[in-house]
């Protein structure tokens, strides 16, 4: 078992633990825990059978206010104090924000990511969101969980678990690392059945958790929020969006003195994986900006914190978007296989 400590504050530490079958370990020990409610993504009912469990779909629909008013109800009626919680993100964030902000005896939050996105960046940003008013995190609510159980081998039993767009992430993960883990990426889309994911993730969430420890954040979940209104971000998938947001990251790297071939080396990838990026980019929509912001690109190899002001990100985005819709890039995407 590898564990791991990670603290954005002094007064909050959070234990994270990876091993195979983790995560049923911890469903048997909670499910007949007194006080204790497992909360579990629909798409996990088969695997994890209980009577005292519930069961919300996954998606956006997860943070929606309706759930967090059911969930809210539960936990009150049936006087909980440990919420656990299997799921991706969305249901992570519904768990975290409503044990956060609803008056109960709390004791532990405890989350079990069962998606690969949420496996390899594990919700560690100090705050929680729900959507509302057909806006992307539109409320929000500090709060961290008390401990993360992360366990590869659901990944590996349960295909559903990892979609092949889900994969844009560790693969960004290495193209931030200037590592070998980005082809990587491509071998387990290409092979996952034969392939073990215990290091695959556990390299993963290691770089992952490097990058949160010195920046406090991700790289782009500030830059979508600047390119994207939030109703938008919540009526499209936000696995697409990151991807392009990604994409623009490695452009501002490219301007930066980082090799071109990067940018087009993601362009394919995302391709690849079958994300419509000029759908996205025809999106934009920078009318809300009005202050400076900063966001973390590569420079000479090394991850750098850089400020951007509105109007350099407008100078920026109209480049990229020249970029992105060049003759160059067709060819590129058409002529040139993963």
């Amino acid at each position: 078992m590898k564990n791991f400590l990670y603290s954005k504050t002094y007064e909050k530490h959070i234990n994270i633990f990876i091993e195979d079958d983790i995560s049923k370990i911890i469903f048997n020990k909670y499910k007949d825990y007194f006080s204790s409610l497992i909360v579990l993504e629909s798409n996990l009912r088969d695997i994890f059978k209980s009577k005292n469990i519930k069961f919300i779909r996954s998606g956006k629909e997860a943070k929606s206010l309706d759930k967090f008013l059911d969930l809210s109800n539960i936990i009150n009626k049936n006087k909980i104090s440990n919420l656990i919680n299997f799921g991706g993100k969305e249901l992570l964030n519904l768990c975290g924000y409503t044990y956060n902000s609803v008056d109960f005896y709390k004791k532990l939050l405890i989350f079990i990511p069962t998606t690969l996105d949420s496996m390899i960046v594990p919700p560690l940003n100090g705050f929680f969101n729900l959507n509302m008013n057909f806006q992307e995190n539109f409320l929000k609510v500090n709060g961290s969980p008390d401990f993360i159980y992360i366990d590869p081998k659901l990944l590996k039993e349960n295909p559903k678990l990892r979609s092949k767009k889900s994969f844009i992430y560790p693969y960004f993960l290495g193209y931030l690392n200037n590592s070998k883990y980005s082809q990587l990426c491509v071998n387990y889309i290409k092979k996952n059945e034969k392939l073990d994911f215990h290091d695959f993730v556990l390299n993963g969430m290691s770089n992952s958790l490097s990058i949160l420890s010195s920046f406090e954040y991700f790289p782009g979940s500030r830059l979508k929020y600047k390119l994207f209104n939030k109703t938008y971000l919540f009526k499209n998938d936000i696995v697409d969006i990151d991807s392009v947001v990604y994409l623009f990251i490695s452009y501002l790297s490219f301007l930066n003195g980082q090799k071109i071939e990067s940018v087009y080396d993601l362009i394919r990838f995302i391709n690849y994986i079958g994300i419509d990026i000029k759908r996205i980019i025809n999106n934009f929509d920078l009318s809300n900006n009005t202050r400076s912001f900063k966001e973390i690109i590569l420079k000479n190899n090394h991850l750098k914190e850089i400020m951007i002001t509105n109007q350099e990100l407008k100078n920026y985005l109209d480049e990229f978007l020249i970029f992105i819709r060049g003759e160059l890039f067709w060819v590129i995407t058409q002529t040139r296989a993963l």
